[in-house]
């Protein structure tokens, strides 16, 4: 099944897609950064309130904690990358406002942008880092390395990884809030509700995947395949990113054992071993689908056992990282 035949699938989708943006719509409250930093007003005093309280808070954070903070920042950061792959993957011949998957990209948009704009105004106004600028260095790199997954202009792999990545990201946020309210309870409310949205978002995506298996299911398990078995975070192209990526695994923010309950979930959830397979291929990447978690599991094993590492971050000179 080629691409057009693929956009054609989602085409006909339209309708339940329409369903699924009402029902994410649905009960919504819109919030901005400022909603978050200064919860109880915008007034003078009590931004100053607020903000000396974030100051005194983000002293209490250990190191470890603070850079898995920028972590999660940096994927945030990518959303242009985000917003770019999803509408090229979703090209089609029709008009835009016939499309809600189109639609959905903006709306989807404008909720990913005040999360990194909360992150990075609490970054800032909490100081939380000594030196911001080399946080918004490695960010602006970044973003000039992009985000260049290879999946073929196939828009299965993108909803399949979409769904994946989003329930990623809010482990790795909700992990964080988890971690931070003991010590900084204002910064645990921020990132708890940047998880709690963008788990409605892998929502969406697992949702729609769910009906791509049930209407091109063979099409749907080799693209899936072929995006969960190398599954990395957007910001892969970064020169920090292993550095960054291997403090949030020790510090269990988001490591292999997560991404192996991610797999047992969607895989249960879209019955993936229930499907009846009508070509080799699907098939194939049927069972090796159902294999993947236990593998991942075995890479957790053996990154327990590795030696801890000397690490050193721009953004916090003079500190040296053993974990």
């Amino acid at each position: 099944m080629d691409r057009v035949v693929k956009l054609g699938v989602l085409r006909d989708l339209n309708p339940e897609i329409e369903i699924l943006i009402k029902q994410h719509l649905i009960g919504r409250e819109l919030w901005y950064p400022a909603d978050l930093l200064f919860p109880e007003g915008e007034d003078e005093a009590a931004q100053d309130e607020y903000t000396r309280e974030h100051r005194v808070q983000a002293t209490r954070l250990p190191p470890e904690l603070k850079i898995v903070f920028v972590f999660n920042g940096l994927t945030e950061s990518g959303l242009p990358h985000f917003h770019r792959l999803i509408a090229q993957h979703l090209e089609d011949e029709y008009p835009r406002e016939h499309q809600p998957l189109a639609r959905w990209n903006g709306i989807w948009t404008a909720e990913e942008d005040r999360h990194d704009g909360v992150l990075h105004d609490y970054l800032r106004l909490s100081r939380l880092v000594p030196a911001v600028a080399a946080v918004e260095k490695i960010q602006h790199d970044y973003l000039v390395a992009g985000f260049h997954p290879q999946w073929e202009s196939d828009p299965f792999q993108l909803i399949a990884y979409t769904a994946l990545q989003e329930e990623a990201t809010q482990i790795s946020h909700r992990n964080v809030a988890k971690l931070a309210k003991p010590m900084a309870p204002l910064l645990a409310r921020i990132v708890g509700h940047v998880a709690g949205e963008e788990g409605k978002h892998a929502l969406f995506y697992r949702r729609v995947f769910s009906c791509l298996v049930r209407r091109a299911p063979d099409e749907a398990l080799v693209s899936l395949w072929k995006v969960a078995r190398n599954f990395v975070m957007p910001a892969v192209a970064s020169t920090w990113y292993q550095d960054l990526a291997y403090v949030a695994f020790r510090l269990k923010v988001f490591a292999h054992e997560d991404y192996q309950g991610i797999l047992e979930r969607v895989l249960e959830e879209w019955q993936i071993a229930e499907i009846n397979t009508r070509t080799a291929e699907g098939a194939q990447s049927r069972a090796r689908l159902l294999d993947l978690p236990k593998a991942i599991g075995r890479r957790a094993a053996l990154f327990a056992r590795a030696k801890e590492r000397n690490l050193c971050f721009t953004f916090l000179p003079d500190v040296k990282i053993v974990i």
